[in-house]
């Protein structure tokens, strides 16, 4: 049974694994960094720094995952798919898309220690941009085609400890690792010089560390509690090196083809505190802050100014009202939630921020699975930005809950 499952979540990835974010913005730095995590999160409006579960990994935070029961093992395998309508100068380009969110498994080491280990997304890149460029001496301009495609993952592995019965502590090691392709095809349209074709191989790779705290007290009735979380994120360096291969299109001739070490590339320093409140089992609300410092940071491909990011999330959970009931109807869990980025640089001298609002529904199964489902609808480049962004997406995971680690007894 458990192989069963395994190949179905790396089925799953396959699936989900076929493009990118399909946004003209991933053209900039190591492309987008949107929030990325289960179906679960995501419809509570990208909250979880104090969000912890019975049934559900929490990934956002290293520290929350201290209730689950001993020899429990719980297997996580989620994606997104999206469709994007990207809008600019009156013109429209409309993409549906798909790509994984989380891979991920969690069990516990010992009564007071929980381990995960996690595949995630860090940044995507998937646009294609049509412009223009001056030609030398002369009013005249060429038109220019960008492409870009890749992204960068990271696999982490993470430690939640209790330290005391209401607070742990967690840490969670990343090793972020990808590639981005950048395409340009330049058509001068004269009859001396021939098109033109750039291509960019950049390979990048670096470890980052994360620490975390979680604290729960119970309230009075034992069916009520507050919960606060945090997490603190180092600034993470990422080494890259790339390939340039230049050639004329009309006879495939290659007149550059060489390597290059990319300059100091780094993830930004970065925290976020969060707050939960459970009301007598039937009803959760979340909330979450969460602060970038990419002020001062440059990529050595793209050169934008950076600015300090804010994000402000918030959620609310329906959860079931009969512990043991007869239709999967009774089980559903209702999630509602909605964030606001102001976004990491200007464009123009536009910031680029987003808006996105969530609905999601849990879904309990037969043999211990969980289907999350959820529903977003987003807007990048609110503030009168060049390029707007309105997508609608799917966000999917599947929660496998099963005991591991318990012996055999034969009668």
């Amino acid at each position: 049974m458990k192989n069963k499952i395994l190949i179905l979540s790396f089925s799953l990835i396959v699936i989900f694994y076929k493009s990118q974010s399909a946004s003209a913005y991933s053209y900039f730095g190591i492309g987008v960094m949107d929030n990325v995590d289960n179906a679960r999160n995501l419809s509570l409006g990208g909250t979880g720094l104090a969000l912890d579960s019975e049934s559900n990994i929490n990934f956002k935070n290293p520290a929350t995952n201290v209730e689950f029961m001993s020899g429990i093992a719980i297997l996580d395998v989620g994606g997104v798919v999206k469709y994007n309508t990207t809008t600019s100068s009156g013109t429209k380009d409309k993409r549906f898309l798909s790509n994984y969110n989380n891979l991920g498994i969690g069990f516990r080491i010992t009564p007071k220690m929980f381990f995960t280990a996690s595949l995630q997304p860090t940044s995507t890149s998937d646009y294609k941009i049509s412009s223009t460029a001056p030609i030398e001496g002369t009013t005249l301009q060429y038109p220019v085609y960008l492409e870009g495609s890749g992204g960068i993952a990271n696999v982490a592995v993470g430690l939640s400890y209790k330290i005391l019965k209401d607070f742990s502590l967690g840490l969670k090691l990343r090793n972020n690792f990808g590639s981005i392709t950048r395409t340009e095809n330049i058509a001068v349209g004269s009859s001396t010089l021939t098109d033109v074709k750039v291509i960019k191989n950049e390979y990048y790779t670096g470890f980052g560390s994360q620490f975390g705290f979680f604290y729960k007290k119970t309230l009075k009735d034992n069916l009520s509690s507050i919960s606060i979380g945090g997490t603190f994120d180092f600034k993470t360096k990422l080494t890259g090196e790339g390939t340039l291969k230049e050639t004329h299109n009309a006879d495939s001739e290659t007149i550059k083809d060489v390597k290059y070490t990319i300059g100091d590339t780094y993830l930004p320093k970065e925290y976020g505190i969060g707050a939960s409140y459970l009301h007598k089992n039937k009803w959760m609300a979340t909330v979450d802050f969460q602060n970038k410092n990419w002020e001062g940071l440059q990529y050595g491909s793209t050169y934008e100014k950076y600015y300090n990011q804010q994000i402000y999330s918030l959620g609310l959970e329906i959860l079931p009202q009969k512990r043991n009931y007869t239709s999967i109807s009774d089980g559903f869990v209702y999630r509602l939630g909605a964030n606001y980025d102001t976004g990491y640089y200007k464009i123009s001298a536009i910031k680029i921020d987003k808006f996105e609002a969530s609905a999601g529904l849990g879904i309990p199964l037969k043999n211990g699975f969980m289907l999350n489902v959820g529903y977003s609808y987003g807007v990048r480049g609110m503030s009168s930005a060049i390029i707007k962004e309105n997508y609608h997406s799917i966000n999917l995971s599947l929660n496998f809950v099963n005991r591991w680690f318990q012996k055999t007894y034969y009668q």
